[in-house]
């Protein structure tokens, strides 16, 4: 059974996401009520798109028992306003819900012939496949999410090795990767376009060698450049 990222709940035969679960799950810094204000700004429908939930009353069991303020969601709902963040997270909130709501249309396909056996077992089995290939779907999200965590809590400029760990591979795999794309030179100096998007910072720094002093340059990733890296170098990674 697929792990839920955020809880879905059925009544009544339709699916329905607590606000506050939504929330927390992605990272809103904006505190809980302003956030479910601003959103249901957007044009959606007390009682038809949301609905408050008081604590207290049966439903509560159902979402969060937390003794808090929450909002009942419906999955279009929590769709839309996982796609109003404009954030991975909110990317993969969408694709969750979305992914969710397939599985669950596909419980209720109509029963296949049981007279013919055989025509019963295919048409399980390609249910079993789609139920399979949705939860793939999901799956190869969790790892950028991860990423963009890891991203968010790295206020400082990050060296080749910690990049590497970050993007889930090795320091020489990836700068091989990144010169074969003309990202780099062939020193791993980064070519001058992408330092003026601010992807990189290259600091020049002297060292003795013998009596002699050599500048030496050594290129930092910043929070950037880790974004970018992760968004389109990190799908050839993996």
């Amino acid at each position: 059974m697929m792990e839920q990222l955020i809880k879905i709940t059925e009544k009544e035969g339709k699916q329905l996401v607590s606000a506050r679960d939504l929330y927390d799950f992605l990272d809103v810094t904006t505190d809980f009520t302003t956030w479910c204000k601003r959103m249901f700004d957007y044009g959606f429908v007390e009682g038809t798109d949301y609905a408050f939930l008081k604590i207290g009353e049966p439903d509560t069991e159902l979402f969060n028992p937390n003794p808090k303020i929450d909002y009942v969601l419906t999955l279009d709902c929590a769709k839309e306003i996982s796609m109003i963040q404009r954030t991975d997270k909110g990317k993969l909130a969408r694709l969750y819900f979305i992914t969710m709501e397939k599985i669950a249309k596909q419980k209720l396909l109509a029963l296949p012939n049981f007279n013919n056996p055989a025509e019963a077992a295919r048409a399980w089995a390609n249910e079993y496949e789609k139920r399979i290939i949705a939860e793939k779907e999901v799956k190869k999200l969790e790892p950028k999410a991860a990423v963009t965590d890891m991203i968010a809590n790295s206020a400082n400029l990050t060296t080749w090795n910690e990049t590497a760990k970050i993007l889930g591979t090795g320091r020489v795999r990836l700068l091989k990767l990144l010169r074969d794309r003309s990202v780099l030179m062939k020193n791993n100096l980064p070519y001058q376009n992408f330092i003026e998007r601010g992807y990189f910072v290259v600091k020049v720094k002297p060292i003795m060698m013998g009596d002699k002093s050599i500048d030496y340059s050594q290129t930092f990733v910043t929070g950037k450049g880790l974004t970018w890296l992760s968004n389109g170098i990190l799908n050839l990674i993996n």
